[in-house]
């Protein structure tokens, strides 16, 4: 008799704990699109992710993607955004979790009224592109950086001093604001004797095109032309800065996984790697590093 209600007795328990259990955290990741480098990117942040994670793409509309994050019956532990379209929709739905931007350029501004959120941004800081440019090409020492807005200089660069003894390149900030002022920009980096030009994103060049025309130009004054994704590389480009959308899922699993959070907001750079172009290289008299850093790659 004992035995049956001791058995009793802890079923009961076991039953009461069952239903007074709080459901498992999960994370639900918002896509912009369905596009590989964001499926990428999330498929290694599930692989490295203990807990349920719901995937909402943007073709679903707002208000399934609204009512899902607003669901009370399980809590949000994240709200991960792939792209900046999914992350301005999620931000303007005030979810009750902190919020992780992935596959964004620069710390989205929609976010600024959301705390905590985070980001890991794709943008690469100037100082550290130019300084990778002087790393593996020594001879460099003055670099036309080429952007929508004239960047601003880092705090070892100097074009009216010259180089630093710290940082020994300068940089040259060009403005580009239409087509014809491509060739303008790469005129003037070749009369100020620059040996390399170095494109940051740019909405101009998201024509392969306009690209191929841009560093074709470049190459022939002879200027080791440097861009940020495959298609410069494609383009002729000497190198260029890529991200690693696997690396950054993983890096994001390791953000939502960390005892920190959801305390404080952060911004992260992706991991990336350098792709150098041999016969780009070879066309331009130069020789592919020996031996290759970290983070670099000849193709």
């Amino acid at each position: 008799m004992r035995i049956q209600w001791g058995l009793a007795a802890l079923i009961f328990v076991l039953c009461a704990s069952a239903r007074g259990a709080e459901p498992p955290a999960r994370t639900v990741v918002v896509l912009s699109r369905e596009i590989r480098p964001y499926l990428v990117a999330v498929e290694a942040l599930e692989k490295a992710i203990p807990h349920p994670v719901q995937r909402l793409y943007l073709e679903d509309g707002p208000s399934q993607i609204t009512d899902t994050l607003r669901d009370p019956t399980t809590p949000l532990h994240a709200v991960v955004t792939v792209g900046p379209e999914a992350t301005d929709l999620v931000a303007a739905s005030q979810p009750n979790a902190p919020i992780l931007a992935l596959m964004v350029l620069h710390a989205p501004e929609a976010l600024q009224g959301h705390a905590p959120s985070s980001a890991i941004v794709l943008s690469i800081p100037v100082d550290e592109q130019v300084a990778w440019i002087h790393r593996l090409f020594p001879h460099v020492t003055t670099v036309a950086v080429l952007s929508a807005t004239e960047p601003p200089r880092g705090p070892h660069e100097s074009i009216a001093n010259g180089p630093s003894p710290s940082f020994p390149v300068r940089t040259l900030p060009l403005a580009v604001t239409d087509s014809p002022a491509w060739e303008r920009a790469l005129q003037k980096a070749a009369a100020a004797s620059a040996q390399a030009v170095l494109f940051l994103p740019h909405g101009q060049l998201s024509s392969t095109a306009v690209i191929r025309h841009v560093v074709r130009h470049a190459v022939l004054r002879r200027l080791l032309a440097v861009g940020y994704n495959r298609l410069f590389l494609e383009a002729g480009a000497a190198a260029a800065f890529l991200f690693d959308p696997e690396a950054t899922g993983t890096a994001a699993a390791q953000l939502l996984t960390s005892p920190g959070w959801g305390r404080d907001s952060m911004v992260m750079h992706a991991p990336y790697r350098v792709v150098l172009r041999a016969s780009t290289l070879r066309h331009l008299h130069l020789k592919v590093p020996d031996p290759l850093p970290l983070k670099v790659f000849v193709e």
